[in-house]
């Protein structure tokens, strides 16, 4: 039986954490580029560790049996939603245009 190794399921907390604490800071920053910079640092950092710790942990609790169809699986859909997302975005806008 396979279980998710918990230290994956603690970076992938740690990384939303670290990227709730980055936007916020960004938010609060108020014209400070110096804030700014670093909180758009920690933003990236954020989405590397959380992509990293997500594929590590996807990985590490699926049947090794399946875990190419899986990661094929949640590639396509890494990088197909953002595609699919801008169209029903342009899409919206063009039709909600005043």
């Amino acid at each position: 039986e396979f279980q998710p190794f918990r230290q994956d399921v603690a970076a992938v907390a740690l990384s939303v954490a670290c990227f709730g604490l980055a936007v916020t800071l960004q938010r609060f920053a108020d014209g400070h580029p110096n804030v700014v910079f670093l909180a758009v640092g920690m933003i990236g950092a954020c989405v590397v560790m959380g992509s990293t710790s997500g594929d590590s942990l996807t990985q590490n609790s699926v049947d090794p049996t399946m875990r190419a169809r899986v990661t094929s699986v949640q590639s396509m859909i890494t990088v197909g939603m953002p595609s699919l997302g801008a169209v029903a975005i342009g899409w919206q806008c063009q039709e909600r245009r005043p």
